[in-house]
C-alpha cells in the first residue's frame, strides 16, 4: 500500500498503525517498520501519530487498559476536550514541544476511541459495555414427562410442568413482568408493587403484585383454571363481548377460577389450598377426571403414549392421588379401581377396559 499521501490524522486512523502502537506484533513491526523505510519523509508525521495514541492511554497501566474500560474513557475525555495539554511531537533528534491540543488533534482523538481503541473494548466485561438495544423473545419449554425451574431475573421463580411452554421479552422486568403461558405452572412472584407481574393464558390475564399461584391452561382443555396459593390475584378477560365490560375478579387465597373457553364465562370455586399444584411436588392427583383426562394427564407426566383399545361401558369419573410413583403402580391401582387391563411397551401403553362389568 502507497503511504505517501498519509497525513498525521490518516495514521491515527489506520487501525493497524494504532495496533502497531498498542499492541504490536512480529508481523506489525515488519510491515510499519518497512513503511518508515520506504517513506523516510513520513517519520515526523508518524512520530507524531504514534504520541497521540501512546498520550491517550498514559494515564492508564496495559493491565488497567485490559479490564477497566470505565477508566481508558474518563482518562480519554480531557484530551479529546482539549483541556489538557500534551506532547504532540517529536523530532528525530529526540527534540519534545509542547502545545495545547488543537481541534484536528481532538477529531482524531475521538476517532481512535471510537475505532481503533475497540481493541481494548472487546476485552470489557459486559456491565462496561454500552448496551444493546435488541429486544428478543425467550421461550422455555418442556417435552412430555420433563418438568423444569425457571427463575427469572427480578427473582421470581416459575415451575413449569410436563408439555408447557411460557414465553416473555428479553427486556423482562425493565419495564414490564409479562409472560404467555401454554400449558401449566406454578409462579412465585418477587414483589414489585411498580410492576405488576401479568400471565396471559389465552384469554385470559392474571395480573399479581407479590403472590404465588397455579394456571392450567392447555390447548385441548376446555377450561382455563387459576388457583391462588398466597395473596391476591386479578384475572379477567382479554376478549371484548359486544355491549359488555371485560370481566374480571379478585382471587383469595384457597379460590379457584375456571374460565370456560367455549361460553367465554367465569365460574369461581373454593378448593384446597395445595389441590391444584400438588404436581409440583411431584405428586399425580386426578379429581372426578374423565378418560380423557387421564390419559392426557399420564401422557404429559411420564413421557408416553396411551391407546384405550377397548373403551368403558359407563362414564369414568375418577379421584386419586400418587406420590411419586412409578407408571405401572399407577396403572395398577387405577385398573383395579375402574376395572381394566393394560400392556406397556417402552413408551406405548395400551389400555384395555373390561367388557363383562361396570365402573
Amino acid at each position: 500500500m502507497d503511504y505517501s499521501h498519509y497525513r498525521i490524522d490518516d495514521f491515527v486512523q489506520d487501525e493497524s498503525f494504532v495496533q502497531w502502537v498498542l499492541s504490536p506484533t512480529a508481523d506489525l513491526e515488519a510491515k510499519w517498520q518497512g513503511v518508515l523505510k520506504n517513506q523516510p519523509g513520513k517519520a515526523g508525521d508518524m512520530n507524531v501519530a504514534k504520541d497521540l495514541v501512546s498520550t491517550l492511554m498514559d494515564k492508564a497501566t496495559d493491565e488497567e487498559a485490559e479490564i477497566d474500560s470505565k477508566k481508558v474513557w474518563r482518562n480519554l475525555q480531557p484530551v479529546i476536550r482539549g483541556e489538557v495539554q500534551e506532547r504532540t511531537s517529536r523530532s528525530l533528534n529526540g527534540s519534545t514541544s509542547h502545545r495545547t491540543i488543537p481541534q484536528w488533534l481532538k477529531l482524531a482523538a475521538s476517532i481512535v476511541l471510537i475505532g481503533g481503541l475497540a481493541l481494548w473494548f472487546s476485552n470489557a466485561t459486559i456491565e462496561d459495555l454500552p448496551a444493546e438495544n435488541h429486544i428478543s423473545t425467550v421461550v422455555k419449554s418442556t417435552p412430555k414427562g420433563v418438568k423444569s425451574r425457571i427463575t427469572l431475573k427480578d427473582g421470581s421463580v416459575v415451575t413449569l410442568n410436563a408439555e408447557s411452554t411460557i414465553s416473555y421479552s428479553s427486556d423482562y422486568g425493565d419495564s414490564l413482568r409479562e409472560i404467555s403461558l401454554t400449558g401449566e405452572a406454578f409462579f412465585e412472584v418477587a414483589k414489585n408493587k411498580n410492576k405488576p407481574f401479568i400471565v396471559k393464558s389465552g384469554d385470559v390475564a392474571t395480573t399479581a403484585l407479590g403472590t404465588s399461584f397455579n394456571i392450567s391452561s392447555f390447548p385441548e382443555d376446555q377450561e382455563v383454571v387459576i388457583s391462588l396459593a398466597t395473596g391476591k390475584v386479578q384475572v379477567k378477560e382479554l376478549i371484548d363481548q359486544p355491549g359488555q365490560p371485560r370481566e374480571q375478579h379478585i382471587l383469595d387465597p384457597g379460590e379457584q377460577i375456571q374460565y370456560t373457553r367455549g361460553s367465554q364465562s367465569f365460574l369461581k370455586v373454593k378448593t384446597r389450598d395445595d389441590e391444584a399444584y400438588l404436581w409440583k411436588d411431584g405428586i399425580l392427583s386426578f379429581k372426578k377426571a374423565s378418560l380423557k383426562q387421564i390419559t392426557d394427564k399420564l401422557e404429559r407426566w411420564y413421557g408416553v403414549s396411551i391407546e384405550v383399545a377397548e373403551l368403558p361401558t359407563s362414564v369414568v369419573n375418577y379421584d386419586g392421588i400418587f406420590n411419586n410413583q412409578s407408571l405401572d403402580n399407577v396403572l395398577k391401582a387405577m385398573g383395579f379401581s375402574l376395572n381394566f387391563d393394560y400392556t406397556i411397551q417402552k413408551k406405548d401403553i395400551k389400555i384395555m377396559f373390561n367388557q363383562n362389568s361396570t365402573i
